[in-house]
């Protein structure tokens, strides 16, 4: 609900024919203070009551870390006092896979953190500090987002986003296969595939074999993937001839 402020009403009491006696001015105020009065009710269902309505605003900013920073942090901005609960959206990142839904917060700039489990207050200085944990995972991808809502008592959710980038080193490799020379009665002939780059990072590269003067008469063709694990550099890819007992020359 939009916070409004202070709005006031009269009542106005008078006898008959006598004029007005007196005025009372009431007060609706949503920022968390004020009475609550609770009526008798002879018939009927009486309602609920929740709590003291705040619709004063609050903000979350948004964060940008890294995949392998640890944690992301927010603050949540408000008024002393003011309560408010926590919780996660999936955007592009989802929970589990790339953060955790389970949050930590600190009302004293980050000293010490206690684990979200209900409504919690702004405290002194009016910046609720709040922590999502990141999952650091082996995958290369591009940066990806999730969302922290921080509602007030009034119902008012207000968002920041939290942008996760990649720490994962993209290897730009590239692959050289050897010429290899073999007489038609080895029966097989073996390539070796080196990859050039960052070895560090997992890489994987198809291959397929194509005729050249030799033709699928001649050897049996293949084709597949190969799937260099960190810090391998070389594969190989064996291919059967076909010895048919003609001259060919190579």
């Amino acid at each position: 609900m939009p916070y409004e402020g202070s709005e006031t009403f009269r009542l106005r009491g008078e006898l008959a024919g006598s004029g007005p006696l007196t005025t009372g001015t009431g007060t609706i105020v949503d920022d968390g203070t004020g009475s609550v009065y609770n009526a008798t009710v002879t018939n009927g269902t009486p309602g609920s009551f929740t709590g003291t309505d705040d619709d004063r605003p609050i903000t979350v900013n948004n964060v940008t870390v890294a995949e392998d920073a640890g944690h992301a942090v927010f603050n949540v901005t408000g008024n002393v006092g003011q309560m408010v609960t926590l919780q996660t959206a999936n955007g592009t990142a989802t929970a589990a896979g790339d953060f955790s839904s389970a949050l930590q917060y600190s009302s004293d700039n980050g000293s010490t953190w206690q684990n979200y489990t209900s409504a919690v207050a702004i405290p002194a200085g009016g910046d609720l500090q709040v922590r999502v944990a990141i999952v650091d995972d082996a995958d290369v991808e591009s940066a990806e987002s999730f969302t922290l809502l921080a509602t007030n008592t009034g119902g008012t959710a207000a968002t920041g986003t939290g942008t996760i980038t990649d720490n994962e080193i993209v290897s730009n490799a590239t692959f050289e296969v050897d010429n290899v020379t073999v007489n038609e009665g080895a029966g097989t002939l073996t390539f070796t595939v080196t990859k050039n780059g960052v070895s560090s990072v997992t890489s994987t590269v198809d291959f397929t074999t194509a005729d050249g003067t030799a033709t699928t008469a001649d050897y049996t063709a293949t084709n597949g993937t190969l799937s260099f694990g960190a810090n391998e550099t070389t594969k190989t890819v064996t291919v059967n001839i076909t010895n048919d007992g003609i001259f060919e020359g190579s």
